[in-house]
Order: structure tokens, then C-alpha cells, then sequence
């Protein structure tokens, strides 16, 4: 299989294998295809994304998986520390890092990000799988 293959690939290069997942079928596929990790990455991600909310697919995958469990959408400051208790491995920032103090962001440009609640954003492309996007 496919996922297999890339997994030995990677692991042949002496790196984890780490598989992101937006439904439980995809984390379940990573699972048995050797992945040291699975990343639930839920719709309040940005990209490609699926119909779940981040928390709700970390308890999906940790009831389900063995493999360790990251989290990935909707994390700040504040959801780190819930997704640890709540059981996830890790989780993945992304925009929030430029947001940091050692992020070289205009002032301008981090006032406006840290001002974003989501709402900003929109979900398109369902016949290719949803995608979250900033227009």
C-alpha cells in the first residue's frame, strides 16, 4: 500500500513518520501503516481540513489508536495546555508563532492576527474536501 511504502521510506531515512488526519479512517490507515505519530488536525486548522473539531478528534483517536495523538487547529495559548491534559502527545502551532515576541511581524500585521477569531475565515471546495481559507 501506498501509505506503507512512504512510511518505510521515511523510517529507511532514519526520520519519524508522522501522519496528519482529519477522520478517524485516515488515523486508523496511518496507524497500521507503522506512522509514529498521527496528528488530529481539526476544521478550525487551516487548509485541508474535515468536518471535526480538533478536541473532539483527539478523544476520537485516542480512544482508537494506540500510535501517540498530536492536535492541530484551534491551539493557542490557553488550548495547549488543555490538549496535553486532554491526552494529545503534542500539538502543532502554526500561525500562532507569529505571534511570538522573537517573530520579526510588523507590529501591524501581529495586531491583525491577534485580533482574528476564525470568523475571518471560510470552508470552500466540499466536492474536493473541505478546505479552510483566508480570502
Amino acid at each position: 500500500d501506498r501509505i506503507g511504502r512512504l512510511v518505510e521510506l521515511v523510517h529507511g531515512a532514519k526520520l519519524e513518520a508522522i501522519a496528519v488526519a482529519t477522520a478517524i479512517e485516515q488515523a486508523e490507515i496511518a496507524q497500521a501503516a507503522g506512522a509514529d505519530a498521527v496528528i488530529a488536525k481539526g476544521h478550525e486548522a487551516g487548509g485541508w481540513v474535515g468536518e471535526e473539531g480538533s478536541f473532539v478528534l483527539l478523544q476520537r483517536f485516542l480512544t482508537a489508536l494506540r500510535t501517540p495523538v498530536w492536535v492541530q487547529g484551534g491551539i493557542g495559548l490557553h488550548t495547549a495546555s488543555a490538549a496535553y491534559v486532554a491526552g494529545a502527545a503534542g500539538v502543532v502551532l502554526d500561525a500562532q508563532l507569529l505571534l511570538a515576541r522573537e517573530s520579526a511581524v510588523p507590529d501591524g500585521v501581529r495586531l491583525a492576527i491577534a485580533s482574528m477569531d476564525g470568523s475571518e475565515t471560510s470552508i470552500v471546495g466540499s466536492s474536493l474536501g473541505a478546505i479552510r481559507v483566508h480570502p
